[in-house]
């Protein structure tokens, strides 16, 4: 044996010793890991082979692997997972229903939308009554108004008789003085006005008829006139009147002194018949009138002396039956009078079907209706409806139907793992990939669990995620790219541990320590076997040996299933060639496996399922528990079972109020005692009693007369019983003053008698009295007629003067024939004028003025005379003065008033441009204009009193002159004096304006004549702006309104911006108009023009100043002429409500302007087609509703513009101001994607006038 060397023994030595050092230096312990926030950790322990699991908080979500392992390299196997929140709201898991679900940091919280309160108990939200005693709104709070419930909210509506007030509390109607209830009552009664309603009390000589109100009373029938036996009694309506029955003893004697005098022959009655054919002095006649007439007159007239009749010639006017209710007439049908007779006629949606009746018009069955499909017609007494199918609502026209977007935020029906796709009338959920089910419910998909195909690429294991998988390398493999996994080679990175003498194989997916030739393997080279598995928890394992290459059987109990591997082989590397698997509980109700009964649910059991019956059922036979039994219900509630549950409904006279079942307030419903009652309301019900003013009698209320009581009213006045009250009129001929006493009319001051012209009013107490003037006095019709004194021998002339009768006097007739004179005033000239001697006038006053006549001259001291001569000589060279001035304005009258900037018009008889002739101008105006320099081409416009023309006109400026097309507006020739006026205040508030603004439409030239009166402006080619918007709506004839076609359209669509420039325009205009003091009145989109500026592009121009006013002096103009045409849509608040007009009126205006503009010229107010209803509406607070693409701020500015303080609204240049900060942003302002024009009114641009203007000038 060779002995060893020193160097060879330290290498064996090292040999031996190294593979334990190196084994000692590679391991190490793993960092501390001892807390995972929002979470826990399951295990402890640093050392190689320690394992940590991962488990986040309720409300939280792993993100990382939920487990991890020390390495012998001192790292974890993964690294350190998180926990993130779980968003319930976004993923669908929150349960809240009518409520906005607000995320939280590991939970979720329900907010209720506005009008509903969180219900604890069953966790939802239920909706608040508003309408109950508890929750009443303010605005809604007696017995005046009624109050509906709804879903979210409430709609409170003042009953009949009120009307709400500033949207606080409901006002009674004076429907006696309401524009909206013009003769409520008919012309035989008083209207009086009560509490919530009014009453119709009859008029003096009338009573109360069961079938017409009240009918007359017939004085004469019973007696209760005050005729005298020689006097006939004839009935009128509501009175009587006395006529003699003869004529009087004094008359016919002067008949039969009369020598046989006649009256003019009556043979013919128009509407009726005379009898009677002696027209001799005393004779008398008689007349009647034909059916459907009736006389106005005296029925009999008689032959006086004179040779006249004794009165007036009667007349035979026509009955309206419609008005006294003769007609028979059946509703709906209403009465239309007819010059004797009447017709019954048919309002529209009915048809005459009898004489007396109307049938009902079926619009729908004769396809006359304008619904337009998939809307279908359903007809309606009088009228029809467009109804819409399931998943469709009514457009705002009420005529088409618009499909509901089941899609939208709001009424999204899918699951949140869905996808919605709206469809006609319906929609379509589909499950998002990863996902299954029918859309409403979607479940996660398990990828993983396939049994079709493996969802990973070889050598990958497959993690189950929501809605999706995750792929990762097995054990021994690194990622190449998505597809590939590539074998480690532990050999070859030097991470096998194998020790000497064995050596590193590498393998598939691991590696093996290789032994020598002849050796026996593994580490130590010693036989290789892998761990001993027994068993496994709730299966079997079929194998015993756990040699190498040598495999277990595995499989699980009943219940279970087997997670993993089938069978596993022991490797060379001493492992199994797989996991160890496991059996899992099968969860049969998950998997639909189990069988349960309807009446309960599956509850799944390690290894089984138990069926657990649903609350509300019991026993093992799952049998429905009545609740009601128990008494679960309150005591003001009754119980319902139902299969599972019971429902508690409150009983009749309690409602819910979320929390239990209150008493109801059945008093607060109008209705619901009967008439002349008042409710008391009690415990679950109410109790009806009469009403003050009432009495019981069989079992009903009947009014109490309180008139039947002496002394109930002051003095002066009289008793009148209402229904439940009473009344305390004056007397007439008395009034009220301000501290509510009856005091004496003057109906002589308040010019409210019947006294004639010729007759002096003077007072009495409670009535008054005429008195025939001097000169006049009373015929046997009580009137004030003329007195002849000529002929009654009253004249005082002197005798050889003659007599000729005047008005209430008589003129003395000097002797030359040639003078006159009223007897106290005057005299005729001396008897030398007769001789011939030349003498001077004599001035004499005459009930006429003065007048000068031939006389003798001038004696001393008649200083009357002379002064007289001067006065007359000077009024003579005035009126001489004012004829020469009349002529010579005359003549000047026609010249055009030219005077403005520094534009002239030239005269000029050719043009360079070929022009059409103009067939609707007349001839005469057409030259008259040429002379001027002007050429008419077309009608481009008409307006209230004139048409507009477009021309060419030859202008000079700065001293050059050139053609330009211009606009003429002319003063038509039927021009009223209205007309002329306010065609002369335009051209002055043109003057005014000037051409400051660029914004305002420039006058060029005007002329205002007897004979032609014209306004020459600029020319805006593009017209006006309600045509240009309404061009841009995008809404034609194919959708059954209105097509503009012949506009000329544009390529490029209206936008956001166009739009709020050209209310920036306007502003700009107004804030000119404002700084000048004057108003403009009819600010409308129709009188906006629209130009074409080398700077700006298209810009708006104001026009149409005829009904401008200078309020410089008056700020405040108010409005008398009632022929003045308004426009009612777009007044202010106090202009209709008492014509007052201001800057501030203006303002309103412009907020309607922005509304037509923001609405492609939509119809302001489309729902009415009443102008009184819209006053009425108007001056209740109603105001234009907002347009659905607009935005809050833009339709917070219209609002303020139209608050009923005029003060209240901003002025121009705070307008101004709000829209700069508007117009450099404005898509974040109007939505155009959002515009549907269905929704909106568009009418035929030549008829919208005709309800534009209306006559308003009758204030409240």
């Amino acid at each position: 044996m060779v002995p060893l060397r020193g160097v060879q023994l330290i290498w064996i030595i090292a040999l031996i010793i190294l593979p334990f050092l190196c084994h000692h230096v590679t391991t190490a312990d793993c960092p501390v890991i001892n807390s995972l926030r929002r979470g826990k950790i399951q295990g402890s322990g640093i050392t190689p082979g320690t394992k940590l699991t991962f488990l986040c908080n309720q409300g939280y979500r792993l993100v990382g692997a939920n487990e991890t392992e020390c390495l012998s390299s001192g790292q974890w196997s993964n690294a350190l997972p998180v926990c993130k929140d779980i968003n319930e709201c976004k993923e669908g898991l929150a349960k809240c229903n009518v409520s906005s679900c607000i995320n939280k940091n590991g939970f979720y919280q329900c907010q209720c939308a506005q009008g509903y309160v969180w219900n604890r108990k069953n966790e939802i939200c239920t909706d608040i009554n508003e309408c109950s005693k508890k929750n009443r709104p303010k605005n809604c709070p007696d017995s005046r108004s009624g109050c509906t419930n709804l879903p979210g909210g409430f709609n409170c509506t003042c009953t009949g008789g009120y009307v709400h007030f500033n949207a606080t509390f409901c006002q009674d109607i004076n429907e006696c003085t309401s524009n909206l209830y013009n003769n409520i009552c008919n012309h035989s009664q008083h209207c009086i006005n009560t509490e919530g309603s009014y009453q119709c009390i009859c008029k003096q000589g009338y009573r109360n008829s069961s079938t017409t109100g009240c009918s007359d009373i017939n004085e004469c029938m019973e007696s209760s006139h005050n005729c005298t036996s020689n006097q006939q009694c004839i009935n009128v309506g509501g009175s009587y009147s006395c006529q003699e029955l003869s004529l009087s003893s004094e008359e016919l004697q002067k008949c039969a002194a009369s020598n046989g005098s006649t009256c003019q022959a009556i043979t013919q009655f128009q509407d009726g018949s005379v009898s009677g054919n002696r027209y001799s002095c005393g004779a008398n006649i008689s007349f009647t009138c034909n059916s459907g007439y009736y006389l106005t007159g005296r029925p009999i007239l008689y032959c006086l002396s004179n040779g006249s009749w004794s009165h007036s010639l009667p007349n035979c006017s026509d009955v309206d039956e419609c008005i006294n209710n003769k007609d028979d007439c059946q509703a709906p049908a209403f009465c239309y009078n007819t010059v004797g007779s009447f017709q019954c006629q048919c309002p529209a949606g009915y048809k005459i079907d009898t004489r007396t009746t109307c049938q009902d018009i079926d619009e729908c069955f004769l396809n006359t209706h304008k619904c337009i499909a998939p809307a279908t017609c359903r007809n309606l007494p009088g009228n029809y409806e467009c109804q819409c199918p399931n998943g469709y609502v009514l457009a705002k026209n009420k005529l088409r139907c618009k499909d509901i977007n089941d899609c939208t935020k709001k009424n999204n029906p899918c699951h949140a793992q869905a996808t919605c796709t709206n469809l006609p009338g319906s929609f379509n959920c589909t499950c998002n990939a990863g996902y299954t089910g029918d859309g409403l419910h979607c479940e996660d998909i398990n990828e993983c669990n396939s049994t079709i195909s493996w969802p990973c690429y070889p050598h990958q294991t497959c993690e189950n995620t929501l809605g999706s998988y995750k792929c990762d390398c097995q054990e021994g493999y690194r990622q190449i790219n998505d597809t590939t996994c590539t074998d480690i080679d532990e050999c070859k990175i030097g991470i096998a541990r194998c020790f000497a003498p064995s050596y590193c194989q590498n393998l598939q997916g691991s590696f093996y320590c290789a032994c020598p030739a002849n050796s026996i393997q593994p580490t130590n080279c010693k036989k290789i076997t892998c761990p001993t598995v027994t068993s496994i928890s709730n299966g079997k394992v079929v194998g015993s040996d756990y040699s190498i290459f040598k495999s277990l059987v595995f499989s699980c109990d009943s219940g279970y299933e087997l997670q993993g591997r089938h069978n596993i082989t022991c490797m060379q590397s001493g492992n199994w060639s797989s996991p160890i698997p496991k059996c899992q509980d099968i969860d049969e109700c998950k998997q639909q496996l189990a069988n349960c009964l309807n009446t309960s649910y599956c509850v799944n059991t390690e290894g089984s399922y138990l069926c657990e019956c649903y609350p509300g059922y019991e026993t093992s036979k799952c049998i429905d528990i009545n609740e009601c039994e128990d008494d679960v219900c309150e005591a003001n509630a009754n119980c319902q079972n139902i299969p599972g549950s019971y429902i508690c409904t409150c009983k009749t006279g309690f409602e819910d109020d979320g929390d239990e079942c209150v008493d109801i307030n059945e008093c607060l419903e109008s209705s619901i005692c009967p008439t002349n009652t008042s409710c008391q309301n009690t415990i679950g019900s109410y109790k009806c009693s009469c009403s003050e003013g009432f009495r019981i009698e069989n079992e009903r209320c009947v009014d109490v007369n309180e008139c039947l009581v002496d002394g109930l009213c002051k003095e002066n006045t009289k008793c009148v019983n209402t229904i439940g009250s009473y009344s305390c009129l004056c007397l007439a001929g008395y009034a009220v003053d301000l501290e509510g006493v009856c005091k004496d009319l003057n109906e002589c001051e308040q010019d409210s008698h019947e006294c004639g012209a010729n007759a002096d009013c003077v007072n009495t107490v409670g009535s008054y009295e005429c008195e025939c003037k001097l000169g006049y006095s009373y015929d046997v019709d009580q009137i004030c007629r003329d007195v002849n004194e000529c002929n009654n021998g009253e004249a005082q002339c002197l005798p050889n003067e003659g007599c000729r009768n005047i008005a209430g006097s008589y003129l003395c007739i000097c002797p030359n024939g040639l003078d006159q004179y009223e007897v106290g005033d005057g005299f005729c000239p001396s008897s030398t004028a007769s001789t011939g001697t030349a003498s001077s006038p004599k001035i004499i006053t005459t009930s006429t003025g003065i007048r000068a006549t031939p006389g003798t001259g001038p004696q001393i001291g008649d200083v009357g005379t002379i002064v007289g001569i001067a006065l007359g000589s000077a009024s003579f060279l005035v009126m001489i003065s004012f004829g020469i001035w009349k002529i010579y304005k005359a003549r000047n009258r026609s010249r055009p008033l030219i005077n403005f900037d520094q534009t002239e018009m030239t005269t000029t008889a050719a043009f360079p441009i070929e022009l059409e002739v103009v067939t609707d101008l007349p001839e005469r105006k057409y030259l008259l204009l040429k002379n001027f320099g002007i050429e008419i081409n077309k009608t481009i416009g008409r307006g209230a009193f004139g048409e507009v023309y477009k021309g060419v006109a030859a202008i000079k400026l700065n001293g050059k002159k050139s053609t330009h097309d211009v606009a003429v507006k002319l003063l038509r020739d039927t021009a009223t004096l209205l007309d002329v006026s306010n065609f002369a205040i335009e051209i002055e508030v043109m003057q005014l304006l000037g051409n400051e603004s660029p914004h305002i439409i420039k006058m060029l030239h005007c002329c205002h004549s007897s004979e032609l009166s014209y306004i020459v402006m600029e020319y805006a080619e593009h017209g006006d702006l309600l045509r240009y918007l309404r061009s841009h709506s995008g809404f034609g004839k194919e959708g059954g309104y209105v097509d503009y076609t012949y506009i000329a359209r544009t390529d490029k669509d209206l936008s956001s911006t166009e739009m709020t420039k050209f209310i920036w325009q306007i502003a700009q205009a107004m804030h000119f108009l404002e700084s000048k003091l004057i108003i403009h009145r009819d600010l409308a989109a129709r009188n906006i023009l629209l130009a074409t500026d080398s700077h700006d592009g298209m810009v708006c121009r104001l026009s149409d100043f005829g009904l401008a006013r200078d309020v410089s002096k008056i700020k405040v103009y108010h409005e008398t002429n009632k022929e003045v045409k308004l426009p009612m849509k777009w007044m202010a608040y106090e202009s209709i409500r008492e014509n007052l007009y201001s800057i501030k009126s203006d303002r309103w205006s412009f907020g309607i302007l922005m509304w037509e503009i923001i609405t492609f010229g939509g119809r302001p107010y489309s729902e009415f087609r009443n102008p009184r209803q819209l006053r009425s509406a108007i001056i209740s607070g109603h105001r234009l509703a907002k347009p659905d693409h607009c935005s809050d701020e833009i339709f917070e500015i219209m609002t303020s513009c139209w608050d009923a303080n005029p003060d209240n609204r901003p002025s121009f240049s705070t307008l101004l101001d709000k829209l700069d900060e508007i117009i450099n942003d404005t898509e974040g302002y109007l939505s155009m994607d959002q515009f549907d024009p269905t929704n909106y009114v568009y009418l035929d641009f030549d008829d919208e006038d005709e309800n534009l203007r209306e006559d308003v000038s009758t204030p409240d």
